[in-house]
């Protein structure tokens, strides 16, 4: 029933022809129908599992919309996406927060606030080197945020703002209220 992020071609004609391929994906922080709408909803019959997957976001050290496209962003930025899985069968689900805080090094992250001092389950997958430039290495660390449905509900109106703090500095995770507004209407079409 959702779909990912719609994407979009533009072709710039001079004596040279440039081809500007990109994402309009950013409308999912200000609409929570758009926020719905690029959800991704995956079914596996075989184990009687839904899967919704929300688009990606991004937050700066700074606090500003971490798109790259357009855009320096400080370091380390975090991107995350809400998941659900949930299994009918059982009836259980798992609500989390996953996603990578981007750093130039390694940032070894450790635990998550939000902005009221909740402490989260922190929950560090793997690492990576992203891309290496002029003797500095951009990387990725993999992380999961363990929340609740609770959780969502309370954070409608406000959005979830939490902190990831890391061996080289803090990265700031800022989920706006239309996209968990998206969020929470995919979870009620789908009866989870």
């Amino acid at each position: 029933m959702y779909k990912n992020k719609k994407c979009f071609t533009l072709t710039i004609g001079c004596i040279l022809t440039f081809v500007i391929t990109g994402c309009t994906s950013f409308e999912h922080y200000k609409n929570p129908d758009a926020a719905a709408e690029e959800t991704e909803c995956k079914y596996d019959s075989f184990n009687d599992n839904v899967t919704c997957t929300m688009p990606e976001i991004g937050t700066c050290s700074d606090g500003r919309e971490a798109n790259f496209s357009f855009g320096k962003c400080p370091f380390p930025s975090s991107h995350v996406y809400l998941r659900v899985a949930y299994n009918n069968s059982s009836k259980m689900a798992l609500y989390v927060i996953n996603g990578y805080v981007r750093s130039n090094g390694w940032n070894y992250p450790y635990k998550v606030l939000d902005n009221s001092g909740k402490n989260f389950s922190f929950d560090k997958q793997t690492s990576k080197v992203d891309y290496c430039y002029s003797g500095n290495c951009v990387t990725k660390e993999y992380f999961s945020i363990s929340i609740d449905r609770g959780y969502i509900r309370r954070h409608i109106r406000d959005g979830i703002n939490m902190k990831i703090y890391g061996k080289e500095g803090g990265s700031l995770i800022k989920i706006p209220a239309a996209y968990v507004q998206g969020f929470e209407k995919v979870l009620r079409s789908e009866g989870l």
